[in-house]
Parts: C-alpha cells; sequence; structure tokens
C-alpha cells in the first residue's frame, strides 16, 4: 500500500520532532481510527495517519475529511470524521509528497499538518457545517451534482462526491492553511526547519534503505 511506504519517512519525522511513539498493528484500534499513539507531557494521543498517495507531485492545498461511503453491500455508512467509534485525537497529514518519478518510495519531500480532530469538528460546528448539517441538509444542497461549494474562501469548503471510487465517498474538503489560521490544525513539516532541513532527514531514511519496496 502506498501509504505503508510513507511510514519509514514519518517515522524519522517522528523521531526528529521528539516524539515518543508506537506504532499499532491491532485490526481492533485500527479500526477505530489509530495508526500510531504518541506520548506528549502526561498524555497519549490516538493518531490517525492519511496520506494523499495518489496525488503525487500534485500541490494540493486542501485535505478531504470523509463524511459518509458505501459499504460492500451498498449501504450508507458513516464516515470516520463524525463517527463516535473513532477514538482519534488528532490526524496526521501528508500531502504535497514531491518525487522524481510519482514512486511514494522515492519520495523527496512532503507537507505534514496535525488537526485536532474536536478543534476541527468545533470550528464546522461554529460554522453551521456540523454533523446535523452534513447528514439532514447535505442531501438537498448536493442535489444530483457531484460536489457543492460551502465557502469560496476564509475557509475554502467545498463538498465533493467521488463517483470513480467504490466506496464513493462524499466528503468535505477543507484548505489546509485555512485550518491552520484559526487554529484547529499546525504544520509539523517543514515548519519552521525549512524544506532542506527535511530533505536531508528523507535522504537519510533511503541511504538507510528503511523505505522498503512498496509504492
Amino acid at each position: 500500500m502506498n501509504e505503508r511506504a510513507l511510514q519509514p519517512f514519518l517515522d524519522a519525522m517522528y523521531r526528529e520532532l521528539g516524539f515518543e511513539f508506537r506504532r499499532i498493528e491491532t485490526k481492533e484500534l485500527q479500526l477505530k481510527g489509530v495508526d500510531i499513539i504518541i506520548r506528549h507531557g502526561d498524555g497519549d494521543y490516538p493518531i490517525d495517519e492519511k496520506g494523499q498517495t495518489h496525488w503525487v507531485n500534485k500541490r494540493l492545498q486542501t485535505f478531504a475529511f470523509e463524511l459518509e461511503f458505501k459499504s460492500a453491500d451498498k449501504q450508507v455508512r458513516e464516515g470516520w470524521l463524525f463517527d463516535e467509534e473513532k477514538v482519534t485525537t488528532h490526524y496526521f497529514l501528508v500531502s504535497d509528497i514531491r518525487s522524481p518519478n510519482s514512486r511514494v518510495t522515492d519520495l523527496t519531500s512532503f507537507r505534514l499538518v496535525s488537526v485536532n480532530r474536536q478543534r476541527l469538528i468545533r470550528f464546522l460546528e461554529e460554522r453551521g457545517w456540523g454533523n446535523s448539517f452534513m447528514t439532514e441538509d447535505v442531501p438537498m444542497a448536493m442535489g444530483g451534482n457531484r460536489s457543492h461549494v460551502l465557502s469560496k474562501s476564509d475557509p475554502a469548503v467545498k463538498l465533493v462526491r467521488t463517483l470513480n471510487l467504490v466506496e464513493e465517498p462524499l466528503n468535505v474538503v477543507i484548505n489546509l492553511d485555512d485550518l491552520i489560521a484559526v487554529g484547529a490544525a499546525k504544520e509539523l513539516v517543514p515548519g519552521t526547519q525549512g524544506e532542506a532541513y527535511w530533505k536531508g532527514i528523507i535522504r537519510r531514511v533511503k541511504d538507510k534503505g528503511e523505505a522498503g519496496v512498496s509504492g
């Protein structure tokens, strides 16, 4: 899997950022939205890692947060953003992945943004786009369209249904810089250290052969 190919690079970033963490291998916790657990201070934070691995070398400014999807039996299921079964506290979002040959294993740089899930939900609720709006009003707003703009800027937010995927997910797509501006997110990489610094970390991972063979 492309997202699995990101793990050695992410692990190197986490260590460089001073995070104490452990990866989760149990299916039960993964289904609850936990890829890693980071210890910070006296607390443990369940993190859901998500990467734009199908958009390598595409400088996307947005990220998609899942509202609903269709199961294998074509039943509409609640997406991970508002799912109360999920214990995720933060999303670690990997975007703007750069690679000379479009392979994730050969990446040279990427952006890593941490989104506080509860702050994101609170932000959406304050704008009138909370769970009740998404479940009750969105179908009428969307009509038969694949997308619908909720806000053109500050923040830039739209609804998008992706029909070329089996799950046909409905996502709320938000500009990441807008989330950072309102305090719901924080850029970890490149952050204050700059892209050149992190490119050096990535080179070391590849030199050690830690990036695996998938991608």
